[in-house]
């Protein structure tokens, strides 16, 4: 058994033992964002009380802001040059800055 509530909320209405015990459930409207690769998965579910359970109302794919992707990029290869610098491991250094470069320009021609 389930209630709604005036905020949206679904609440799972239990009886154990003779004990009401209420749980917060879903919403009754509710957006799920999930990052897959380079994009966002946005769902739309809404709840559906003769089913007991949330249905896809809508899903959609959104790309990834480009500032996102960059920053994330220099986040994974500034880190890992900087290292092979300290090393002087000058072949290591030149071959993630030219991998970081050719990503970045890949990033910014999309």
């Amino acid at each position: 058994m389930f209630r709604i509530l005036e905020n949206g909320q679904v609440l799972k209405v239990q009886n154990t033992n003779g004990n009401i015990i209420e749980t917060h459930y879903c919403m009754v409207t509710e957006t799920r964002r999930e990052r897959v690769d380079d994009y966002y998965r946005v769902t739309v579910l809404e709840f559906d009380q003769e089913l007991g359970t949330q249905v896809v109302i809508s899903e959609e794919l959104e790309p990834v802001p480009r500032e996102v992707l960059l920053q994330e990029l220099k986040d994974k290869y500034l880190p890992l040059i900087r290292d092979a610098d300290l090393l002087g491991d000058t072949e290591e250094k030149t071959r993630l800055q030219q991998e970081y470069l050719q990503k970045k320009s890949e990033i910014e021609s999309d």
